[in-house]
């Protein structure tokens, strides 16, 4: 199995991009983004679930009260013009929340429900799938899914599958606490059972995307089986058999190696991945990260990669989507968590579909629509100081263009190195086109 550091859940990853974030307001040349504010009174976070096949939008996540830290699972169904189709808020209040959906066969909606158990210092994701009509009501149908060892994660699913990553906490000897994890990736079917162990796959530190076809899924993962590793992108079919792999190479001369952020299916059959390559600090430097684009065919050859408009050094995230044969790419430029602030504009790279850059736009996320964040001195004062973020959660596409999805995070200063998550707001937000 492979043995890697974790860094997964967007609580942590906040409180570690503010640790080192650079408090400087951000530049405000980028005109207003169109925005909706899809939050209630309290806490929201909301993240992209499905789309439905009338092509209604699913968001799910949590909700909590202010001064709060219950939260309570959250559903969002927003029809093509974004107005609310129905909302659900559960009933019960265990720090539990939404994390995947998916349309399943029969028409219902097959979701995960996270319950986070705390034992000491370390905690357990234990999960349910949870079943609901298409007009948003609970069929009361619930299925345990049990931790096989240390925690789980679930991070995608399909109409038939869930892919579920079974973790090992490994402390090594004479440790304090536990610095690396060992992952098992299992298929399992909305009805828990287990389908196929992916021996020797995992999605690594990345996002594990998942692509049902009617012969097989395609997925985005690390491969740490045998002699050789890396990132690829596989299909196997219904029962996890291997049907193709490609293996992933660095597209700069100057990077240590690539990883497979996001797969998606391009309009022609084939696939789209977007890959970070991390290039080798030097001293004290920062990490720093190149961008590419790569095309896949349907059996998995490798068509073209594109390079040009990922120039300037990217963060190791990034998100994509297509519409209209044009695909958008969302870019952080630099290599410091200032890049994360919600005051600095995101810019977002287009390219055709022959990977041709159509060019870079930039999007300002104002805080004007969002009263949540604000007290009466038009300055929120969650406590002695405090940072608002924007964390990007998908590039949706709808039916007048693409939208970006993500929340608003408004973290306080304790004091001693210690920030508290005091806030957080989802908004939907229109990418313009160049």
């Amino acid at each position: 199995m492979g043995i890697r550091t974790k860094r997964k859940g967007i609580i942590r990853q906040a409180l570690l991009l503010c640790l080192c974030a650079t408090l400087a307001a951000g530049c405000a040349c980028a005109e207003k983004t169109e925005g909706v504010n899809l939050g209630i009174s309290g806490k929201n976070s909301l993240f992209y679930g499905t789309t439905l096949s009338d092509g209604r939008i699913l968001l799910v996540g949590s909700h909590a009260e202010i001064d709060k830290n219950e939260r309570f699972g959250r559903l969002l169904c927003l029809n093509p013009d974004r107005t609310v189709s129905w909302e659900y808020t559960g009933d019960t209040a265990e720090d539990e929340y939404f994390t995947c959906a998916a349309e399943l066969e029969d028409g219902t909606i097959g979701l995960a429900f996270e319950r986070v158990v705390n034992e000491g210092t370390t905690f357990k994701r234990e999960y349910t799938l949870r079943f609901f009509t298409a007009d948003g009501k609970p069929t009361g149908k619930k299925v345990s899914i049990p931790c096989r060892r240390d925690q789980a994660d679930i991070q995608s699913a399909t109409k038939s599958r869930i892919q579920l990553i079974d973790t090992e906490v490994i402390t090594e000897a004479g440790a304090k606490e536990p610095r690396t994890m060992r992952d098992y990736n299992y298929l399992i079917d909305w009805d828990g059972n287990e389908i196929a162990f992916l021996e020797g796959f995992d999605v690594g530190d990345g996002i594990g995307d998942m692509i049902e076809e009617t012969d097989g899924l395609v997925m985005n993962g690390y491969n740490f089986q045998g002699q050789k590793f890396g990132k690829t992108v596989r299909k196997t079919d219904l029962q996890g058999n291997l049907i193709w792999e490609t293996w992933l190479e660095c597209a700069w001369p100057d990077t240590a190696w690539t990883d497979a952020e996001r797969i998606i299916p391009a309009g022609d059959g084939g696939y789209l991945v977007l890959q970070t390559e991390p290039v080798q600090p030097d001293g004290k430097e920062f990490w720093k990260a190149r961008g590419a684009l790569v095309k896949l065919d349907r059996d998995g050859n490798i068509l073209w990669t594109c390079t040009e408009g990922f120039e300037e050094f990217v963060n190791m995230s990034a998100l994509l989507a297509t519409a209209d044969g044009k695909t958008a790419v969302s870019i952080h430029v630099g290599n410091d968590s200032g890049t994360y602030m919600a005051d600095n504009p995101r810019k977002i790279a287009w390219f055709d579909e022959n990977g041709k850059s159509l060019g870079t736009v930039e999007m300002e996320f104002g805080t004007e629509n969002y009263p949540q964040l604000k007290r009466p001195s038009e300055k929120p004062t969650f406590g002695i100081e405090e940072v608002i973020l924007f964390h990007e959660d998908r590039i949706i596409p709808m039916e007048d263009g693409l939208w970006m999805l993500g929340d608003f995070i408004v973290l306080q200063d304790e004091g001693d190195g210690i920030w508290n998550l005091a806030y957080y707001n989802t908004g939907l937000f229109k990418i313009p086109e160049p």
